[in-house]
């Protein structure tokens, strides 16, 4: 007789609640104890539930996922609700693996397979293209004495603690219901957590090193004109593009056809008023610029791809920059998109995303490509894997491009490098924003660095190295040149994160393998002692 799968009414409050709270881990509505309660509440519902209940959540954790997404993620619905339920289905694996161990361990080893299976998975996952997208650990920015373990552990070791959270408040209620005493190791989990709130609260007190207050600029103008003018010289008809569109809103893909047409025929006739488009945005930017070191910026920066232009005319452009920089005597970081009109359509790359800088002579002090164009949106060169560092009196600048801040072991190499501000043009949209900048802000806790990030359609700051937002300015308000103009300290300190960091992965590799072998052992004997009790009873019944 086939056994009916019953979902009782405590499993589906359990369920529910993980609907909910993991719809709240989205980039569009982050808070920050949905994710303490989220994995709580899951691991429960799992260890609850048989086979069944793991592939019933399948389907509900996929939705909770999609709702959270959408808009987030630059795809159409159905390719996100794909990527759903193939993370949703991957995402059982460490809950499984708990499931099949956690009861199999001593109570001082039960509460740590959780935490450290999940956080090494995740931990492969983020090496994918993706990088830390999604990393939940992101979620907890508002707890910025939390947050300062990343200085130490990356954030894998706040991972760590939200995961060895949700398996103690399981072991807690394992314990109670069957009135049993709680094993006192147990009581590590809030031992640690209290202890790195107070690293946290004395790092946020200690003092840097201060290469003194520095007036800079951030500086974001909207190029949609452009891409207009190009749609409408193609199509033959105009397009109102709503100003908080969602970058997956067909809208958008109906309006690269005209910058698509553009950049494969650049030269066509028609086409002739977008360039003066884009030397009407140029001279946008150098107005705002002049303004800003007129009000004593000394470091500019211009938003990722402020400029859009085709590789015969940049060094027109180049020349521009170099004179307003040795003119203004500034440091100009000019983030331009520079497109290979001879690749477009016959080759899967032809885009330069890249950010020039130059110094108060007007010299070119170095060119950067974004190292890690996103995956399937950008046609973009990606760079050599390096960041540059730029010796000047206010201390050493390192650029990078927005998605490169998602991958800290890329910008780990600052660590060693005596970086003391990275300037990071970025290009977000409505649905990632604040988010995706305070993603950027925990490389400042890792690495101990000051960041200053020019953001279009997205929250621009400045950022110190302990993560605290010194100042900021939101593209969606309402004012027409979007701009940052404040002294700031450029901070930098030493940190532990790059030393650190691998030995405290590796220690989470070395200890979930260690548990899982614990664990197969104990069931080995378990096993043969079942075995043994079998013979036993045998001989038993026949004498």
């Amino acid at each position: 007789m086939k056994s009916t799968y019953v979902l009782t009414t405590k499993n589906l409050s359990l369920l529910a609640i993980a609907f909910i709270s993991g719809i709240f881990l989205s980039p569009k509505w982050t808070i920050a104890l949905a994710a303490w309660v989220h994995y709580a509440v899951l691991l429960r519902f799992y260890r609850d539930n048989n086979w069944k209940g793991f592939l019933l959540s399948i389907p509900v954790m996929s939705l909770s996922s999609l709702i959270a997404q959408m808009e987030v993620i630059p795809m159409g619905f159905m390719m996100i609700l794909v990527m759903m339920l193939i993370g949703s289905t991957i995402g059982l694996i460490p809950f499984l693996v708990d499931r099949l161990t956690c009861k199999l361990l001593p109570d001082w080893a039960s509460t740590l397979i959780f935490p450290a299976i999940t956080t090494a998975f995740i931990y492969v996952m983020d090496m994918g293209p993706q990088g830390t997208w999604g990393n939940a650990a992101y979620t907890q920015f508002s707890y910025l004495p939390l947050m300062q373990l990343a200085s130490v552990t990356g954030i894998y070791g706040i991972n760590f603690l939200l995961f060895w959270f949700a398996s103690f408040v399981n072991y807690c209620y394992e314990k109670r219901a069957i009135q049993k005493a709680i094993h006192p190791f147990t009581w590590a989990m809030p031992i640690t957590l209290a202890m790195v709130m107070l690293f946290g609260l004395f790092q946020l007190n200690i003092t840097s090193t201060n290469k003194g207050n520095t007036k800079m600029a951030t500086i974001t103008l909207d190029n949609m004109d452009v891409l207009q003018t190009m749609y409408e010289l193609e199509m033959e008809k105009t397009i109102d593009v709503p100003p908080y569109v969602s970058q997956s809103d067909p809208i958008l893909v109906e309006l690269q056809k005209g910058m698509m047409a553009f950049m494969a025929d650049p030269t066509h006739p028609k086409f002739t008023t977008v360039y003066t488009e884009l030397d009407n945005l140029l001279e946008a930017y150098t107005a705002a610029t002049r303004k800003a070191a007129k009000e004593g910026a000394k470091i500019i920066t211009w938003s990722e791809a402020a400029i859009l232009n085709i590789k015969s005319r940049e060094i027109l452009y180049e020349k521009k920059m170099a004179t307003l920089a040795d003119e203004l005597d500034i440091y100009l970081f000019f983030p331009t998109a520079v497109f290979h009109p001879e690749k477009v359509g016959k080759e899967a790359v032809f885009i330069e995303n890249k950010v020039l800088t130059y110094n108060p002579s007007g010299e070119l002090e170095n060119t950067y490509f974004k190292n890690i164009p996103v995956m399937g949106v950008e046609p973009s060169f990606p760079g050599d894997g390096t960041i540059p560092v730029i010796e000047t009196p206010f201390g050493n600048l390192s650029p990078i491009i927005c998605y490169d801040a998602d991958h800290p072991q890329l910008i780990a190499q600052i660590s060693d490098q005596s970086t003391d501000l990275l300037v990071v043009p970025t290009g977000d949209w409505k649905a990632i924003s604040p988010y995706h900048t305070y993603m950027a802000a925990v490389r400042c806790i890792e690495n101990g660095v000051s960041m200053l990030k020019a953001t279009s359609n997205g929250l621009s700051a400045m950022i110190d190295d302990k993560g605290r937002i010194l100042a900021s300015y939101d593209y969606f308000d309402e004012q027409a040149v979007k701009t940052i103009i404040q002294e700031m300290p450029v901070n930098s300190s030493e940190t532990l994160y790059a030393r650190t960091a691998p030995i405290f992965i590796l220690g989470l590799f070395g200890l979930s393998g260690s548990l899982i072998l614990l664990a197969v052992v104990q069931f080995l004997r378990k096993g043969k002692r079942n075995s043994e009790a079998s013979v036993v009873g045998a001989l038993s019944a026949s004498t």
